[in-house]
């Protein structure tokens, strides 16, 4: 098998891939795997295979934080001959942005509520006059590139909004002009 049909048949690279565990039969093998990270023989019940390579179940790991990849329905991902659990992955290689709030780089990872144009850390994002935080099916308004709880909305800037109308509406007394 050519490396691109071992990409396809196990893991792409870049993308998330489950761990493959295998079980071991030494009567069935007639030389036994040696682990890729650590070079020894691998004598386990169970092992790990990707890209027909070999690993100990707790020698296959994330690059940057090395968790084990090897747990039950594991997600990893493989880039530049390396391997990385999903958070480090996105954190390494996704795509950023910046929080519209904080102004602080969003991770891959972070978890997000978007509003028209503008992105925020889920922490963030909370009402911009009292600072109440928002919780599921919570009414807000996007207003002048705010995010406002439905409360301050119909307190006080509606107040406000009439009241400018009221005071363009006014029409100068003769005696003062």
């Amino acid at each position: 098998m050519d490396e691109a049909s071992a990409l396809n048949s196990q893991m792409v690279t870049g993308d998330e891939s489950p761990s493959a565990s295998i079980p071991v039969n030494p009567t069935a093998i007639t030389k036994l795997p040696e682990c890729e990270k650590c070079k020894k023989v691998i004598e386990d019940r169970h092992m790990l295979s990707s890209m027909e390579k070999f690993w100990h179940e707790d020698c296959l790991t994330c690059e940057c934080c090395e968790c084990r990849l090897g747990e039950l329905d594991s997600k990893y991902f493989f880039k530049y001959e390396k391997y990385y659990c999903r958070r480090d992955y996105l954190r390494v290689f996704g795509n950023s942005a910046t929080c519209s709030l904080c102004k602080t780089h969003i991770y891959g990872y972070d978890l997000v509520m978007k509003v028209e144009d503008q992105i925020f850390h889920l922490q963030c994002f909370n009402c911009q006059m009292c600072d109440s935080k928002f919780c599921v099916g919570d009414k807000f308004i996007f207003y002048e590139g705010r995010v406002i709880c439905h409360d301050d909305y119909v307190n006080k800037i509606l107040p406000a909004k009439e009241e400018a109308e009221i005071e363009n509406r006014i029409v100068p007394s003769p005696e003062s002009i």
